[in-house]
């Protein structure tokens, strides 16, 4: 990894690192985060392009402020200057509120940006609705006392916050992802120095929306499954004035997926670059729900489906194992006496790569073990 500073008009200076070799994808942080929150999956795309990351201007380790007219155009011409500095185009993947910036630099100068990769891009959210205002404005009350920790996590609970349904009480709740996150990764967010009340009041560089028909790079949109529904309605009106953008959603993964899952984030990427196929995101997602249900190390076996029931499916946050009577029509394809690829095993569950490609788990009853001469 090479650490490197970039001087910029107006007193500023941005400092960021780089990894890896080959074709150069630049990851811009979002709101309320600096460069480090895209470290782990920076290591994880390092294996097959150049990654740089970098503080965008006033965040982090970076110096330099702009106004609030000029503010997600100042931090585009930034990144325009940070893929300047490579010497060849790059890829770009902006997180939320970033993917201003990376719009503003594709549509300035389409020939430096190769691909757009936006998670969950806020673009066109206009004025949040009451109760996130109120949230809005707690977090602005907070830094303006001088209480940033506390602003950040009104922030972040704001942001990442989603409506859940709960059968046996009959009522609806919240539950936020900034709360079931490890302790690392909220400090690495309540302690994201950087401007947060002035981003805040910048806004969401709605006026983009009118501008989308120009955009040249091709786009891809990758949300959250357990994110909030509004990302989802935002993702619909960019892929109404951009009709060749592709999109995917990563159904059991929340608004925190680059922090808290980057093996998976940097696997769907990779995808959407072209350098990976299914299978990365089918393994990268087995990786994980083996670390978060405490699995043994992961063996590569085959096995062969005796039985088809109902879907066993692992509770994205708690890791809680629950059947889900109704998943099996939805999703399930194991076919009684095929074959099937496992990258996993334990006496509790098994890790199924089906013939589709996509990934399941399932008891170890289901199955009998075929022997495998490697």
């Amino acid at each position: 990894m090479a650490a490197w500073s970039l001087r910029r008009p107006q007193g500023a200076t941005l400092v960021g690192e780089t990894r890896g070799h080959g074709e150069p994808v630049v990851l811009v942080h979002p709101t309320a985060m600096t460069r480090r929150g895209f470290a782990a999956a920076a290591e994880q795309l390092a294996t097959c392009l150049r990654v740089v990351t970098y503080d965008r201007r006033g965040w982090g380790d970076s110096r330099g402020s702009n106004g609030p007219h000029d503010w997600w155009a100042t931090h585009g011409d930034d990144l325009l200057a940070v893929i300047e500095s490579l010497g060849q185009p790059a890829h770009v993947v902006a997180w939320a509120s970033s993917s201003a910036a990376a719009i503003h630099a594709a549509l300035r100068r389409p020939d430096r940006v190769r691909n757009l990769v936006l998670f969950e891009p806020t673009i066109g959210a206009g004025p949040p609705r009451a109760r996130r205002l109120r949230q809005l404005r707690r977090a602005l009350t907070w830094e303006a006392a001088g209480e940033p920790r506390r602003s950040r996590a009104v922030f972040w609970r704001a942001t990442t916050g989603r409506g859940v349904w709960a059968p046996e009480t009959g009522h609806r709740g919240i539950t936020c992802a900034f709360d079931q996150v490890r302790e690392d990764i909220q400090e690495l967010l309540l302690a994201a120095p950087g401007p947060l009340a002035d981003e805040l009041r910048a806004g969401t560089a709605d006026e983009l929306l009118g501008h989308l028909h120009a955009l040249q790079p091709e786009l891809h949109i990758l949300l959250a499954g357990m994110s909030v529904r509004r990302v989802y309605r935002l993702a619909e009106r960019l892929v109404d004035r951009c009709p060749e953008a592709g999109w995917r959603g990563e159904e059991d993964c929340d608004a925190l997926l680059p922090v808290s899952r980057p093996k998976l984030f940097a696997a769907c990427v990779l995808e959407m670059l072209g350098h990976a196929d299914w299978r990365a995101i089918a393994a990268a997602r087995l990786a994980e729900l083996s670390a978060a249900l405490r699995l043994p190390k992961l063996e590569r076996l085959q096995a062969r489906c005796v039985r088809t029931s109902e879907l066993l499916v692992p509770d994205a946050v708690t890791g809680v194992l629950r059947w889900d009577p109704e998943g099996e029509g939805a999703c399930a394809s194991l076919v009684v006496g095929s074959v099937y690829e496992l990258t996993g095993a334990s006496a509790r569950v098994l890790g199924v790569i089906d013939e589709c490609g996509e990934d399941y788990v399932y008891p170890p009853e289901w199955f009998e073990w075929v022997p495998i001469d490697w």
